[in-house]
C-alpha cells in the first residue's frame, strides 16, 4: 500500500536539538514527525512519531550513540479497506 499510486503522503517533522556540558553526554536530539496519508475515496491515516538520539563520548576514542524510537498508527482500516474494495 506504501506505494500505490494514489497513497499522497505529506506532513511535518521538527528536531530539537542541543550539545551537553558534561564529560560523557555530549548531545541529546529529539525528532517529532506527523505523516498523514490520503487515499482517494478513503478517510487518511496519521502516523505520528518520536525519536531521541543521544551521543555519549566514551573516551579520546570511542562513542557511542544511541537512538530510540516510537511510531503510533491512527486510522488505519480504511486505506486497507479501500484498497480490497477497489481490486
Amino acid at each position: 500500500m506504501t506505494f500505490d499510486s494514489d497513497v499522497n503522503p505529506e506532513g511535518f517533522a521538527e528536531t530539537l536539538s542541543f550539545d551537553v556540558a558534561s564529560s560523557s553526554l555530549q548531545n541529546v536530539t529529539l525528532v517529532g514527525i506527523q505523516l498523514p496519508l490520503t487515499k482517494s475515496r478513503a478517510a487518511g491515516q496519521l502516523h505520528l512519531c518520536g525519536q531521541i538520539q543521544t551521543h555519549f563520548r566514551l573516551g579520546s576514542r570511542a562513542r557511542l550513540s544511541l537512538y530510540g524510537a516510537g511510531l503510533n498508527i491512527m486510522r488505519a482500516d480504511p486505506i486497507a479497506v479501500a484498497s480490497e474494495t477497489a481490486a
